[in-house]
Formats: structure tokens, sequence, C-alpha cells
């Protein structure tokens, strides 16, 4: 296989992980930020007193948050789309490579490479072969992939609070109702 294409082949590949990994963080704090606007609207109407409690609308009120979260995700992850050029200077940093992903890649977008040119993208391509750099990029779960649970805590309280409102609110009206029939 010709250098210069493994060189840039290695780099695409790291570059999708660069994105997987922005995706993910992005989704997190998008939905992080639509279950804290969800919250708000929530609160809102709970301390207006009309919040009202509609089992058939939970699952799709607490998904619009994650749906809008990995929508924004995506998007953040293609706006933010790194070139190469940072890709090499990433992988570089991280695995101590001397520099020899981005001096290869620029020589290899060189159309009248030198000898000395062609020498450094061989061994640059030599230095990648067998060589695992996605390590260097792991894919895991974002840190505040956690705090995702309290906004669904919170919303949960006030969800309860409300069945209990309505509870109480029905049990007067029976009473209320089993007096006047009593009456009449």
């Amino acid at each position: 296989m010709n250098p210069a294409t493994e060189i840039i082949r290695t780099l695409r590949s790291l570059r999708w992980r660069m994105m997987v990994r922005d995706f993910l963080s992005g989704t997190v704090r998008a939905t992080l930020f639509f279950q804290g606007v969800l919250l708000m609207l929530i609160a809102a109407a709970w301390w207006l007193g009309e919040f009202r409690l509609n089992l058939a609308e939970v699952s799709f009120v607490l998904t619009v948050p994650f749906a809008l979260g990995a929508v924004a995700g995506l998007l953040l992850a293609l706006l933010r789309r790194p070139a190469l050029e940072r890709v090499a200077q990433t992988v570089d940093f991280l695995g101590a490579t001397r520099d020899r992903l981005l001096t290869g890649l620029l020589f290899s977008r060189k159309a009248n490479a030198s000898e000395f040119e062609a020498l450094a993208i061989a061994e640059a391509a030599a230095y990648l072969h067998g060589k695992n750099l996605g390590r260097l990029l792991p894919i895991r779960p974002p840190r505040e992939l956690r705090w995702l649970a309290a906004p669904l805590a919170m919303a949960a309280l006030l969800w309860w609070d409300a069945a209990q409102s309505a509870a109480a609110r029905d049990q007067r009206a029976a009473e209320e109702t089993a007096g006047i029939a009593a009456t009449a």
C-alpha cells in the first residue's frame, strides 16, 4: 500500500474516533440542558398549580430531551469535525510520536515531494504499521452521564407531588359529593 494512503487512512479512522467522542459528550451535555429546560417548565406549571399528571404523556415528555440532545450532539460533532492536521497533532501529542504523523501528513500532500520528504513519509507509514493508536483516543461514556439522573429524579418528585395533590382533590370531591347526596 502507498505510504501516504496508509497515513491518511489511519488519520481518518482516528478522526472518526474523535468525532464519536465529541458526539457522546455533546449529546450528554445537550440532554442535560434540555432536561433542565423541561424541569423548569414542569416546575413553573407545578408552582402555578396547573400541573396535572398524565401517565400517557410521561414517556413522551421524558424522551424529548434525549432526542433533542442526540440531534444537538450530532450537529455539534459534525460542526466541530476536526481537520486531519488537528487529529495528527492530537495523536502526536498523546502518543509522543515526535510529530511523525503531522510531518507524514503534510509531506504526503505535497505534489513534488523530495527524496527526504518521501523518506519521512515512508518512515511515518512504517511507524504506523502494527501500531494501535486508537487506544490513545478511547471511547468512554462521558463523565457527565451520571448527572442525567438528577433532573429525572426532580421531575419524578414533582409528578409524585402532583399525583398526591390530585388524589387529595379527588378525595375531597368524593366526600363533598357524599355529603350532598346525604342531604338530598
